[in-house]
């Protein structure tokens, strides 16, 4: 089984599980993954019992793409027709239909790459509806802390004879007429929390936050990463910024001026060290699964995937994952299959679509926590 846990303390007190663990490199199958436990020889100030032995059947991380588009993946959902599609960040306006094959992963052989008929940019996440599909721009400044108006946009979508009608689209307002970089004002927390309204319980931190983020022109001040349904509600799982942890947030409504919101829910990853943030989402049964990952895309710190029980996503809550365990680094999408899940491992472009990844993507299939 791909996944290590040390077990966890017993606790005389509330009834949700807070993970405590230490961060240790083991080697797995010619590829270094980082595990909670200790692999080696216990800290004689912080004695631990010792891991269990690999198991000589682990998954191991599979090919997908090997050449553009698809070097970057960054969502994935199921049409209600069952197929799967995959986003790759750096392909606007276009997603992949694909198929799986004999052993349940995704062929990329059966990629078919189709227009969704609306501009959008820096997909960063896909959620379905049961009837259509909802397409999430990353909301996030370039590096030159600019905005860029096609990622400032949520759209839905229907598929319609192997193509995609677009019914709706949610788009921040700006002043250009095309996709060019160009300045915004910065959000201010009243501005924020006008899209909270009049449930704004908790997210006074957050627009803090992302106020004085956009203040500084900062590329991280806002970056929406994760996207999922929970009892017929889109909800939205936040890169940057970290407010009190990662943080996710729920839409109320999908309007012309772009979404609003009416619940921000705060996650605890307790004894993390570091910054975190969500990198991907996805529903399975009666609890949301989070992707979690450095702030810092540079970091080498570890990804690490939890559960949240639907019923504790309530406004304002601060919430301690059921379940966290490790994942291979670089996650930033998750497809539900039967009792598995599908986790993809972003790339790297190369030069140009139709050329080699500078580092291809990679799938891992293994059971829902």
């Amino acid at each position: 089984m791909l996944l290590v846990e040390r077990p966890t303390p017993r606790l005389p007190a509330p009834p949700r599980l807070a993970f405590r663990a230490g961060v240790a490199r083991c080697a797995w199958s010619g590829l270094v993954i980082h595990a909670l436990t200790g692999c080696g020889a216990p800290s004689a100030s912080a004695p631990v019992e010792a891991p269990p032995p690999a198991e000589p059947d682990l998954p191991r991380l599979s090919g997908l793409f090997q050449t553009g588009p698809g070097c970057e993946i960054s969502g994935a959902a199921r049409l209600p027709d069952g197929r799967i599609v995959l986003a790759d960040n750096e392909v606007d306006d276009r997603i992949a239909i694909v198929g799986l094959g004999a052993d349940r992963r995704v062929d990329a052989s059966t990629a078919k790459w189709v227009d969704l008929g609306v501009e959008v940019g820096d997909i960063e996440a896909l959620a379905s509806d049961g009837a259509t599909l909802l397409v999430v721009g990353s909301f996030s400044r370039n590096k030159g802390g600019l905005v860029k108006p096609k990622r400032s946009r949520v759209a839905r979508v229907m598929p319609v004879d192997g193509a995609f009608l677009n019914v709706q689209l949610a788009d921040l307002p700006d002043d250009a007429e095309d996709d060019r970089a160009v300045p915004r004002a910065a959000l201010t927390t009243p501005a924020c929390l006008a899209r909270f309204a009049p449930n704004t319980a908790g997210a006074t931190h957050l627009c803090d936050q992302i106020s004085a983020a956009e203040a500084h022109g900062a590329e991280g001040a806002l970056n929406v990463e994760g996207a999922s349904m929970v009892d017929d509600r889109l909800w939205l799982g936040l890169r940057a910024p970290i407010a009190k942890g990662p943080t996710l947030v729920r839409v109320s409504a999908l309007e012309d001026d772009g979404p609003h919101f009416d619940a921000v829910a705060y996650i605890e990853l307790p004894e993390r060290k570091g910054r975190y943030g969500v990198r991907a989402m996805e529903a399975a049964a009666d609890r949301l699964v989070v992707v979690f990952g450095p702030e810092d895309e540079a970091s080498t710190q570890d990804f690490l995937l939890g559960t949240v029980p639907f019923v504790s996503l309530q406004p304002g809550a601060t919430i301690v994952p059921e379940r966290v365990v490790a994942v291979p680094n670089g996650v930033e999408a998750a497809l539900v299959d039967g009792g598995d899940l599908l986790l993809f491992t972003d790339g790297k472009q190369g030069k140009s679509d139709g050329q080699a990844c500078a580092k291809a993507p990679a799938q891992i299939r293994i059971p829902v926590p």
